[in-house]
């Protein structure tokens, strides 16, 4: 054999391996399509709105300030696992219950 029949042999085969498993892999009959392209995919977690949020942080006792990220506590923290970089409260009312859990 040549070198070109040896390499259209070898591709041959590639694209018999391909093929097997794309059918190996496809989805089962019945199953849903995939989303569109461009579709954001479903949040893993999240809170519904109704669901109360705490008003204050439960640290410092002060109320929550809406910032450009969020609300945050505007207080200095005291322990350093639950400040920032600069030093103030890194409680927020997404992690108040995290915070609660290990500081109950």
């Amino acid at each position: 054999m040549t070198d070109t029949a040896l390499l259209a042999k070898g591709f041959a085969l590639l694209a018999e391996g391909y093929q097997t498993l794309a059918l190996a892999y496809s989805a089962p009959a019945g199953a849903s399509a995939p989303a569109p392209a461009g579709t954001p995919p479903p949040p893993l977690h999240s809170v519904p709105d109704d669901e109360e949020k705490p008003e204050v942080c439960p640290a410092h006792g002060k109320p929550f300030i809406d910032g450009n990220y969020g609300p945050y506590c505007p207080s200095q923290s005291d322990d350093p696992a639950w400040a920032n970089a600069k030093g103030y409260c890194n409680i927020k009312p997404k992690n108040v219950a995290v915070w609660l859990r290990t500081h109950a």
